[in-house]
């Protein structure tokens, strides 16, 4: 329901004695409410819960004549009206400015009302929310009544106006004022990606079929006004080419910004290109998830490298390997990405595609040649990454039996002593049933290959297993033994893991295969003693 639907909505029926005054405004019927006014049964700051006051109502509707009227009986033109989520936050001049209605702007403006308006989320101005709005017109009215706007304002107000890449109201204030390469850089990175979200828009910022073309414009304004392309925004520590490569809506602002001359290669705070940015993508659009497949081809079109790593040692082959899809996997090769590449810790695309369980991609790089037993240098195997403990899914059967198939070594251990057997036996304690035994189905896969059923492992004893692998486990466990020695377990069997987590299908596997329930671990505790 629209607004002013919903206005009527609320205040007819059983409320319509409660607020009178807020229908004659918003009718703009200054009879009915002069002659509401002078009964003196009617509050002029009666607060609606989601409206705020008749002031607000007529500022809302743009209506002068309604709104000079109640401010000459007394209406609180410092008011405040509730945001969205009922906190109160504009006054009738605020939110004339938020909707650009002109004519009630002047006169708030002409009747005193205050210009810099505290809120519990900071200061808010009419100057920045004309400009964030688009109000061309009403930007350059504000500049004009008032000379002496702060320069942070003005600022905040360009900023404000290139992040919904409102073309004009940023002409009007480069026109105004001459702002620093800094500022004009940031409001490049601004407006390079996603439109900004209102705090109103729970949904979301609003897109129209003529946006491309705005924010093209926007980006070609602000580089014609001297804003540098490769500017790091202090707040985002990326440059405009890194917000254009974050959603797919920004596509037509990679395009200007590689027209331009961009560096699409240009690396952020984390060592990410914009192709590992693209690549990375995810949303949920309903049923579906949306992906940003267009701007990872016109990266790659346009020369950017699949083979620079991240700060954390992933390349955009790595990301797209253990994120997906294969169709990204298949492409990047052909951009000159070695699918056969290993990182600083000695892992290729393949561990990253057991981890995130691609089955699919897992295929497609066995048959490009990558060694389903390659170790990473803390002993980290495909398989071991495949069995992703975590606590709310179980071991993915189908993917450990393909890489058994292949000749994974099901008795591999890290130098650390974690096995497969040890991440399908840590399950977690809260799985369903059905998956509770699909996750005894992998342990007993395991064990039929030759896995170790009392393999010995070290694990922290106070920070969760799930999610620790590879390097970072290393370094976990490093760290501890650097401060604390109590902090770490050793000798842990994969029963001790399962009783632990409590699921008697996967303990009644191991035992039936040999594990030895009286095997202590540094602590002398059993397997037993951890159903306790």
């Amino acid at each position: 329901m629209r607004f002013h639907d919903q206005l009527t909505a609320e205040f007819l029926g059983p409320r319509t004695a409660s607020f009178q005054l807020h229908l004659a405004a918003r009718a703009g019927d200054t009879g009915q409410l002069e002659a509401l006014i002078a009964s003196g049964q009617h509050d002029l700051e009666a607060q609606h819960f989601s409206h705020g006051t008749p002031l607000h109502a007529a500022v809302y509707f743009n209506q002068a004549d309604a709104a000079r009227l109640l401010i000459a009986n007394g209406a609180d033109i410092e008011a405040r009206a509730p945001d969205a989520y009922g906190d109160p936050r504009d006054t009738p001049l605020t939110l004339a400015a938020r909707i650009g209605h002109t004519a009630v702007t002047t006169l708030l403006w002409n009747a005193g009302a205050q210009r810099y308006v505290q809120t519990d989320q900071g200061i808010i101005t009419p100057l920045e929310l004309a400009a964030f709005g688009g109000f061309s017109g009403l930007v350059h009215d504000l500049l004009v009544w008032e000379d002496g706007w702060r320069a942070d304002t003005r600022e905040a107000a360009l900023l404000d106006a290139a992040s919904r890449w409102q073309v004009e109201a940023v002409k009007v204030l480069l026109d105004s004022t001459k702002f620093d390469q800094d500022v004009l850089s940031m409001a490049l990175v601004e407006a390079a990606g996603p439109k900004r979200e209102s705090s109103d828009e729970i949904r979301g910022a609003p897109y129209a079929d003529t946006d491309s073309v705005a924010q093209r414009r926007m980006l070609e304004v602000l580089i014609a006004a001297g804003a540098n392309m490769e500017y790091p925004h202090p707040g985002k520590a990326a440059c405009a080419v890194h917000a254009a490569a974050s959603d797919p809506v920004t596509i037509e602002g990679m395009r200007t910004l590689i027209e331009k001359g961009v560096n699409v290669d240009a690396q952020d705070a984390r060592g990410s290109t914009p192709l590992h940015i693209a690549i990375s993508f995810r949303k949920r659009q309903g049923s579906r998830t949306l992906r940003n497949d267009d701007t990872v081809r016109l990266l790659l079109q346009s020369g950017a490298s699949p083979a620079i790593a991240n700060f954390k040692g992933e390349t955009p082959m790595d990301i797209a390997a253990r994120r997906g899809p294969i169709s990204f996997v298949q492409l990047l090769p052909d951009h000159g990405a070695d699918p056969l590449a290993e990182d600083r810790n000695g892992e290729t695309a393949l561990h990253r595609a057991a981890e995130g369980q691609h089955q699919d991609i897992v295929e497609l790089l066995l048959s490009l040649g990558l060694g389903v037993n390659k170790a990473s240098s803390t002993g980290w195997t495909p398989l071991m990454y495949a069995i992703n403990s975590n606590s709310t899914s179980p071991a993915p059967l189908r993917l450990v039996s393909l890489l058994l198939e292949r000749g994974a070594d099901a008795r591999a251990a890290s130098i650390e002593g974690w096995t497969a057997l040890h991440r399908a036996a840590d399950t977690g304690s809260f799985l369903r049933s059905n998956d509770a035994d699909e996750a005894a189905a992998v342990v007993e896969l395991l064990l039929t290959h030759g896995a170790d059923v009392n393999a010995r492992a070290v694990a922290p004893v106070h920070r969760p297993r799930h999610g620790l692998a590879g390097q970072q486990l290393r370094d976990v466990l490093l760290e501890l033994a650097n401060s604390n020695r109590n902090g770490i377990v050793y000798g842990q069997t994969p029963l001790h893991w399962a009783v632990k987590s409590g699921h008697i299908p996967v303990v009644e596997a191991l035992l039936r295969h040999g594990a030895d329930p009286l095997v202590k671990d540094s602590t002398e505790a059993t397997p037993a003693d951890y159903a306790l």
